[in-house]
């Protein structure tokens, strides 16, 4: 009877327990772990213990598994219960992770024949020059193409002003690509007034023609603007006359012109300098550079002259405007035919708002040729050495003070001159020229033009009087020149550009110009 007992209750433990494992226990949360089951072992050992307490001398000791708690645990931890499982590898369509391929990259094939445009090393756009003058110009190149560049590959002509050049040259040997090179020729400016672009191209070696640009397809060129300059009586003119010199510096020969930025030196033309005292004049004007070091210095070389007496060098000299800081002595030397070098003058000039005016008798050297030597050397801050040479020339004294063009308006004096002092002349001479084959209307056309910096062909002469000026300066007032009582014959023209007006002064065959605007 004893063991029947034992052994109902024990099935009802059993029972109970498996009720248990199957439904939510009352006071056990629903969600509860399997980690949460102490509580529930508990519960059931306390309603064992019950019952049992129920017959006397009968005491049971429930025994539970010391591992069956962490056993549990640990398969919790390691492995999910079936709701909470992810889907295994099999149950992902195989396009989830391959659904668009990575593109493939295809290398852009590099064209065999291709140039990329580095810099102008001379000759950068809008270099002024005379008329007729010989010039070097010189690209910077890089291959960027996929084929050697040979000496079987040329620089062509393309299109525009040839200004003298070859139809081809040949490149001057093997170029790989990467590599760069200077590639140089021969012009000369036209021989007139104006703009004037050639544009060149390479040509290969089996005659494919290319250039630069994202296609190749692009021309490359030189871009000049020639000023005609005037004849103003002078016996020899270093400005326009520049690039017929030989220019160095101590970092060796420069070529003519350079740009104004060189480290190694530079030497330019302009006729719109701004000088240092503010005021911006008309005339040509040499800018140079000493080689950017202390002691730095510039040298220009021209042919020889002869010198007869009377002859001045006449120059105005001075540091451009905004060079604070510049600090330079001029010089000027002779070298004789037995290569004798003697210094004719030095000058000192500091960014002190005052120009110097040079005029040197050369009479000493009557009858010697001299070539001429300008120079320039930097004393301190050589970055800040921006010298000007202002009209450089040589003038017979008899033609001294020689006057200078001038924009500034004439007195009323000057312009409208007293009937008793020029006679009047209300209609043209029948021997006076026509407007269009006047020598002096030509003349006055050009140099308008020039100094506007357009083409003469713009310019319009609209009228053309004879007349008796009284002074040197052809009825002009300029405040910077001696005009001394002359009576020379020329005209008064008038021209238009647009509808600007403008009033010229000229001698017979215009060799001497003065112009302003009415």
């Amino acid at each position: 009877m004893f063991k029947k007992r034992i052994i109902i209750w024990i099935g009802f433990l059993a029972g109970v327990t498996l009720l248990l494992a199957g439904c939510n226990f009352p006071g056990v949360p629903a969600s509860s772990s399997p980690t949460d089951a102490g509580p529930l072992y508990t519960m059931v050992a306390q309603t064992l213990q019950a019952r049992m307490t129920e017959t006397p001398g009968i005491e049971i000791t429930p025994q539970f598994p010391t591992s069956t708690i962490p056993t549990l645990a640990a398969t919790a931890t390691s492995q999910p219960l079936p709701s909470q499982a992810l889907p295994s590898q099999t149950s992902i369509p195989a396009t989830a992770t391959n659904t668009q391929a990575p593109p493939t990259i295809t290398p852009t094939a590099i064209p065999c024949n291709r140039a990329q445009f580095i810099k102008d090393v001379t000759v950068p756009d809008g270099t002024i020059y005379s008329p007729g003058v010989v010039f070097t110009k010189t690209w910077q190149f890089k291959n960027s193409g996929s084929c050697d560049w040979t000496s079987d590959y040329r620089l062509i002509f393309a299109s525009g002003n040839k200004m003298g050049g070859p139809d081809s040259i040949a490149l001057p040997g093997r170029i790989r690509p990467g590599e760069s090179v200077n590639l140089s020729i021969d012009l000369k400016a036209p021989d007139r007034d104006g703009r004037f672009r050639g544009n060149w191209m390479l040509r290969s070696s089996n005659g494919q023609i290319f250039g630069i640009g994202s296609e190749g397809e692009g021309a490359f060129w030189v871009e000049i603007r020639v000023v005609y300059p005037p004849d103003l009586g002078f016996e020899y003119d270093f400005a326009a006359n520049y690039c017929n010199a030989s220019w160095r510096t101590g970092a060796g020969k420069l070529a003519c012109p350079t740009t104004t930025s060189l480290e190694d030196g530079s030497i330019a033309l302009t006729d719109r300098p701004t000088l240092e005292n503010g005021r911006q004049e008309n005339e040509f004007t040499l800018l140079t550079g000493p080689e950017q070091i202390t002691n730095g210095y510039i040298t220009g070389t021209y042919p020889a002259y002869k010198i007869k007496t009377g002859d001045h060098f006449l120059a105005d000299i001075g540091c451009l405007e905004n060079s604070q800081g510049c600090d330079v002595t001029f010089f000027l030397d002779g070298i004789l035919s037995d290569g004798t070098v003697l210094s004719l003058g030095s000058w000192k000039e500091t960014y002190d708002g005052r120009i110097t005016r040079i005029d040197l008798d050369l009479s000493s050297l009557n009858g010697q040729s001299v070539r001429i030597v300008l120079g320039v050397r930097a004393n301190s801050r050589p970055n800040r050495a921006n010298a000007f040479w202002l009209v450089p020339s040589i003038r017979a004294s008899k033609v001294t003070p020689t006057p200078t063009r001038t924009t500034a308006p004439p007195t009323p004096t000057a312009t409208r001159p007293s009937p008793t002092a020029i006679p009047p002349t209300p209609t043209p001479s029948p021997t006076l020229p026509s407007v269009t084959d006047s020598p002096a209307a030509d003349a006055a056309r050009r140099v308008l033009a020039a100094d506007l910096g357009i083409d003469p062909d713009q310019v319009i002469v609209r009228s053309i009087e004879a007349r008796q000026w009284t002074d040197t300066c052809l009825g002009v007032n300029l405040t910077d020149q001696n005009c001394l009582p002359a009576l020379i014959d020329g005209f008064k023209i008038i021209m238009s550009v647009s509808d600007t007006m403008y009033e010229a002064h000229t001698n017979l065959d215009g060799t001497i110009v003065f112009w302003f605007m009415l």
